[in-house]
């Protein structure tokens, strides 16, 4: 084991996460539908009795909080299914809330995922803001705070995501969060030099407090013995996306927790 000892949150989740196998990606999906990290998929999934889930919050043109991943030509085409516009590519809070996702589901502001948190109090939630600068993160997490009137009881249930140590960084300069993941890049975008190798990887998160790490699918079976070295080192390991449940239950031989849209 990497840790010494465990803040009583951190020892509550992972007996938590024990119980769950899968954690419900975008808020997990709907009809048939992914990535729509709408109001819909949320209560869907939860009424299908998950309780982990990955959202990913964005800033509209207001600098407001909302669930969906970013504001790329990608996201207007798959997601929201509306044309894009280069120039006014970010919403403002307005639009993007009288929005539907893909003309049928109800849009989510991050104030909206607080309130059901409060009523749900059984759900753990990760937080994907994607790679941001660390101005950036540091804003975003300033406004998740303030956002949950930082109130622990939400704040402690969240599970914070960093993408580099500036991330991480800027995270630990806003609140001392509980539970704090780092993503594991694949070998082509780990550019971040303090954490090249998987003996700096755990030297940096044992020395940061942080609990876990996720990776995608396509590293994981790239570089299976070093997701295996991490498990083995104490860390917990998510690994996003698989929706076949056959492979799902082969890569939790090796890993805590599989993201997936519709198991």
């Amino acid at each position: 084991m990497i840790y010494c000892h465990y803040n009583k949150e951190l020892i509550a989740y992972k007996k938590y996460i024990s119980n769950y196998d899968y954690i419900a990606h975008a808020l997990g999906g709907i009809n048939n539908d992914k990535n729509t990290n709408s109001r819909d998929a949320l209560e869907n999934s939860y009424s299908k009795g998950i309780k982990l889930f990955e959202v990913d919050i964005s800033l509209t043109s207001d600098e407001e909080l909302v669930c969906i991943n970013g504001w790329s030509k990608d996201v207007y085409n798959e997601t929201l299914e509306i044309e894009y516009n280069k120039e006014n590519a970010v919403m403002s809070y307005e639009q993007f809330m009288n929005t539907k996702i893909k003309g049928k589901y109800t849009t989510m502001s991050f104030k909206d995922l607080i309130e059901f948190m409060k009523v749900h109090d059984d759900i753990y939630v990760m937080i994907d803001i994607g790679n941001q600068k660390k101005k950036k993160t540091k804003n975003i997490y300033e406004k998740i705070v303030q956002e949950s009137n930082n109130d622990s009881k939400i704040l402690n249930r969240l599970v914070i995501n960093g993408n580099t140590t500036d991330m991480i960084k800027a995270v630990k300069e806003v609140y001392d969060f509980k539970i704090i993941n780092l993503y594991w890049p694949s070998k082509a975008d780990r550019k971040d030099k303090k954490i090249d190798t998987k003996e700096e990887f755990i030297e940096y998160c044992k020395e940061n407090e942080i609990s876990s790490l996720s990776t995608s699918l396509k590293t994981y079976k790239k570089e299976k013995d070093t997701i295996e070295y991490f498990k083995k080192k104490g860390l917990i390991v998510y690994v996003f996306t698989e929706n076949d449940e056959n492979e799902a239950k082969d890569i939790l031989k090796d890993v805590d927790v599989v993201g997936t849209d519709f198991i």
